[in-house]
């Protein structure tokens, strides 16, 4: 009798054909043992191994979304299509859709619209380069609201980043300044505020795409969105501090910069 070589539809036929009715969960579990499931499977055993037997009894269309769900607890944040599902697991294999929170031109816009210790903080930082005039213009008008008129001309266009780093980085408010500048301006060395959505999933050239599931990778991310927590709890510090008394603590602060400017100037032509 000649022998017939196993094809996938042979073997999906035989077993759809077997005198007793076939679980549904098994064709279904058949169908997607392919490269992706394999490479899925992988995963769950490398970064959820005591979650892997639970995603892999659920149902296959809602394992991919279970798995996202579930890593981004333990690591770092994934984005919401990975974790609704959306993405699906042939997608979800292939790179790590990693959820990032750089700033960009459309941020700066929303800036005017943010509370308002926000928008007194972007006043005292140098947007040149980033921002259109118009964004700081347009934060003016806005805080007209709460300072002084005075008090926004002493602001002007804002404090450079550099000025801003070495006379407040030590200090356990005013370092809040420090890393909301860094973010705003792209200056920060960290993966999660540094990159934005364009640069890891926009179209074209400048595009980088996501990162690779590898395990040093996963390790270095976890740890850059552990300095990324701790850095946006300085930031949020700073601003409830300004939020408290927002007139008097700009007065505070305005006095505190002032006082350092000549100094810090005075180095720099030393330098």
């Amino acid at each position: 009798m000649e022998s017939r070589t196993a094809t996938p539809l042979l073997t999906l036929g035989l077993r759809l054909t077997r005198p007793w009715p076939p679980s549904l969960r098994a064709v279904a579990d058949w169908l997607t043992v392919g490269e992706p499931f394999a490479v899925f499977k992988d995963l769950l055993q490398e970064y959820l191994p005591e979650e892997r037997e639970g995603i892999l009894a659920l149902p296959h269309p809602q394992r991919a979304a279970a798995f996202a769900r579930a890593f981004e607890e333990r690591y770092f944040p994934l984005i919401d299509i990975a974790t609704s599902g959306e993405l699906g697991m042939e997608r979800l294999v292939t790179a790590i859709p990693v959820a990032v929170y750089g700033c960009t031109g459309e941020d700066y816009d929303m800036l005017v619209g943010e509370k308002p210790p926000v928008v007194v903080a972007a006043l005292f930082i140098d947007l040149e380069g980033e921002a259109e005039d118009g964004v700081h213009i347009t934060l003016l008008e806005k805080a007209q609201a709460w300072l002084s008129r005075p008090v926004l001309k002493r602001l002007g266009k804002g404090f450079n980043m550099d000025f801003l780093e070495s006379c407040c980085e030590e200090h356990q408010v005013y370092k809040g300044l420090v890393r909301f500048g860094d973010r705003l301006l792209h200056r920060v060395p960290n993966y999660f505020l540094d990159a934005t959505p364009d640069d890891i999933y926009g179209f074209g050239c400048r595009a980088q795409g996501p990162p690779n599931w590898d395990p040093e990778m996963v390790d270095s991310l976890t740890t850059q969105w552990e300095d990324c927590q701790d850095m946006r709890r300085e930031e949020n510090a700073f601003f409830d501090w300004l939020g408290l008394d927002i007139a008097g603590h700009t007065q505070e602060l305005l006095d505190f910069l002032e006082g350092k400017w000549t100094e810090w100037q005075q180095q720099k032509t030393k330098a």
